[in-house]
């Protein structure tokens, strides 16, 4: 008798965060942050996978193990470094900030088409992008009066660079898909190509056309994409009908 397959569980998550905070002041009006930070979560895996669930009755699959288990398939761990200045003034106020952040994404290797797309289909192998994050930040404050009323100025700048490196990632292989369609229609209303008149409004002329009815029409076809990387900078993708 063929074991009956059922529903995954609610997959649990386990937290890990720290942070650390050293403070400078140098004088009255200015002070000095670093901001350090740390971030860890881990899954408990309890049998999902793309296409539905991965478990059966007494089944040896290898969703099965890991759920038995409780086993980690996933971990998101992220670190991050920032600097940051202060200040109070007579004249206003500034505020500045660097920051560097680091996301790492490890998760088992899972089934990248077929029926076991996105099914786990290793308990050794991890696939891990990595994300890097370099941001900064300057804002100036200076206080005014407008019309006998105190106001404020605000001048800034931000800027950002952001760097994902997929180089340990297996998906990033040879994307290829093929799609057939096919459209019956009956009774289809479509604009008629045949000119009937034109009329001129504001200096500019406009044609006329009618709607027509077409009692039958079929739209077929094969939709075809293929992609693939060359390198690490370098990337070809087709698309053709």
């Amino acid at each position: 008798m063929a074991a009956c397959s059922y529903p995954a569980g609610v997959e649990g998550v386990v937290n890990k965060d720290a942070a650390l905070l050293f403070t400078w002041t140098p004088t009255d009006t200015d002070k000095v942050d670093l901001d350090l930070g740390y971030s860890w979560q881990g899954n408990l895996y309890a049998g999902d996978v793309l296409l539905g669930s991965g478990l059966s009755d007494g089944g040896t699959s290898l969703a099965n193990t890991l759920a038995d288990e409780g086993a980690e398939t996933n971990v998101m761990e992220r670190k991050t470094v920032a600097l940051t200045h202060t200040g109070d003034y007579a004249w206003g106020g500034l505020m500045s900030f660097v920051q560097y952040e680091r996301t790492n994404n490890r998760r088992l290797s899972e089934g990248l088409n077929g029926g076991s797309e996105g099914a786990i289909n290793s308990d050794s192998d991890w696939d891990e992008p990595v994300l890097d994050i370099v941001s900064g930040k300057s804002e100036l404050y200076l206080d005014r009066t407008v019309f006998g009323r105190p106001s404020a100025l605000t001048l800034g700048m931000e800027v950002r660079h952001e760097k994902l490196d997929l180089s340990d990632y297996t998906a990033k292989g040879i994307n290829a898909t093929m799609t057939y369609f096919h459209n019956h229609y009956r009774d289809k209303i479509q604009s008629s190509t045949t000119r009937l008149g034109a009329y001129t409004e504001a200096a500019t002329t406009y044609d006329l056309f009618q709607w027509d009815n077409v009692p039958e029409a079929v739209v077929s076809g094969v939709e075809g994409n293929f992609a693939m990387p060359l390198g690490d900078r370098v990337d070809v993708a087709f698309n053709g009908t």
